[in-house]
């Protein structure tokens, strides 16, 4: 009787480090953009110094949370489980309603903050192409 296969691990159940690095750089292109946009009259600076700092905020919490997780870690307890974006991505990772596709997952939690970093730069884009054209 041939042996049994060893039994694979089980998925991680969080997000890859790089759609973590993704949701970063969206929110500093929403800042650049915003800015970019907006800072154009002289009363807005404040507005956007606040949105500015919000939007930090909002990345630097959970980033220090994670820091503080890691250290707490063993060593390679923290390095474990690590694979490459395209197996994660292709294998189920463990969400709040359940386990679906990593790709899926990734698609549900960029694509809010993609939709608003993408719509501010194009809001810019236009206002730039009007204010051209009427001078």
């Amino acid at each position: 009787m041939a042996p049994l296969p060893a039994k694979r691990p089980d998925p991680p159940a969080d997000f890859h480090p790089f759609i973590y690095k993704i949701v970063i750089g969206l929110v500093a292109l929403f800042v650049v953009a915003a800015w970019a946009t907006f800072a154009r009259r002289g009363e807005t600076g404040e507005s956007l110094g606040m949105v500015t700092l919000l939007l930090f905020v909002a990345v630097m919490i959970p980033y220090l949370m994670w820091l503080t997780w890691k250290h707490q870690q063993a060593p390679q307890a923290t390095l474990q489980d690590w694979r490459s974006f395209r197996e994660w991505a292709g294998s189920s990772t463990e969400v709040w309603q359940g386990r679906v596709k990593g790709s899926d997952a990734a698609i549900n939690a960029l694509l809010p903050i993609a939709a608003v970093a993408i719509g501010i730069l194009l809001f810019g884009v236009a206002f730039d192409i009007v204010r051209h054209w009427v001078g």
